[in-house]
């Protein structure tokens, strides 16, 4: 993989807001939800930053790529993933 912009200090910070919120913060504790740009970095961020932090600290994780999610019971999700994300095949 090419050289990426880590992120260790922000992953510690989300990391301390999910796990252990406080107060203002206790919303937080049902999830977390990136969206943006494409091609900025997010899902970067998620596996070499955050998913480690966040698992170092104890937590499970579920990653879902919506852009892969297929279309359901049984159904590859070929069809959807080439008109949602015509450069991901």
């Amino acid at each position: 993989m090419p050289n990426i912009y880590r992120r260790p200090a922000l992953a510690d910070r989300m990391t301390r807001q999910l796990l252990r919120p406080g107060v203002l913060d206790e919303g937080l504790r049902s999830g977390l939800f990136l969206s943006g740009l494409r091609r900025t970095g997010k899902t970067t961020f998620l596996i070499n930053d955050l998913v480690p932090a966040l698992e170092a600290d104890g937590a499970i994780l579920i990653y879902v790529d919506l852009c892969h999610a297929g279309t359901g019971a049984g159904g590859s999700g070929r069809q959807g993933e080439d008109q949602r994300c015509p450069d991901r095949r």
